[in-house]
C-alpha cells in the first residue's frame, strides 16, 4: 500500500508533469497563433481584378494593364509622358504593338494584320514608322501584294510592290504623278 509520504511525491510528481503539459500545450498554442497571424498577411500568390494601375511615387499613372477600346492592353508611359509604349490583343481586330514619342511627334506600330467587318477589309501584316506627324514615313505591309512605301505629308514618294504577278518600282514628284516606273 501507498505510504502518505509516496502519496504526496507522487502528487509532485502530477503536479509537474500537469505544468509541463500546461506550458507545452500553452506554447502550442502560441505558435499556431502566430502562423494563423502570419499566415494572413503573406502576399497572395494571385491578383484578380479588370484593371491594373501602376503609379510612381507621386501618383503618375506609369503603367495599365486592362480592357480599351482596342481588346486588352498594357500601356507603359514614361515620365511626364514624353513617351508610351502599347501592346494590345484583341478577337475581332488581332494585335498590335505601338512606339510612341511625343516630343518628336514620332510612332512605330507593328501588326500581323487584321480584317474589318464595316466596310469589309483586310489589312496586311505591317510595320508603320511616321514621324513629325507622320510627315515623314515608311510603311511595309505583307500579303498578296506587298509594298513598302515611303513617303512625307500624304504623298508617296517612292513605291516598291512585290505582287506575284506585277514586280514595281514607282517614284512619285510632289504633285503625286508618277515620275518614273518600273512596269
Amino acid at each position: 500500500m501507498d505510504t502518505p509520504l509516496d502519496l504526496a511525491v507522487e502528487i509532485a510528481r502530477l503536479r509537474k508533469d500537469n505544468l509541463r503539459i500546461k506550458v507545452v500545450g500553452g506554447l502550442l498554442a502560441l505558435a499556431l497563433s502566430a502562423l494563423l497571424v502570419a499566415g494572413r498577411f503573406q502576399h497572395p500568390k494571385t491578383v484578380e481584378g479588370t484593371q491594373f494601375i501602376l503609379k510612381d511615387s507621386v501618383g503618375n499613372v506609369v503603367a495599365q494593364l486592362g480592357p480599351s477600346s482596342g481588346g486588352t492592353c498594357l500601356t507603359l508611359t514614361a515620365k511626364g509622358h514624353a513617351a508610351d509604349a502599347e501592346l494590345c490583343v484583341s478577337d475581332s481586330e488581332s494585335s498590335h504593338f505601338a512606339l510612341y514619342n511625343h516630343n518628336g511627334y514620332s510612332q512605330v506600330l507593328l501588326s500581323p494584320g487584321y480584317t474589318t467587318v464595316e466596310p469589309l477589309h483586310r489589312f496586311p501584316a505591317g510595320l508603320y514608322i511616321g514621324e513629325n506627324l507622320g510627315n515623314n514615313f515608311v510603311n511595309l505591309s505583307l500579303g498578296a501584294e506587298t509594298e513598302l512605301i515611303i513617303g512625307h505629308g500624304s504623298q508617296k514618294s517612292v513605291v516598291v510592290s512585290s505582287s506575284s504577278n506585277k514586280p514595281s518600282i514607282n517614284l512619285f514628284g510632289s504633285d503625286g504623278k508618277t515620275v518614273w516606273s518600273t512596269r
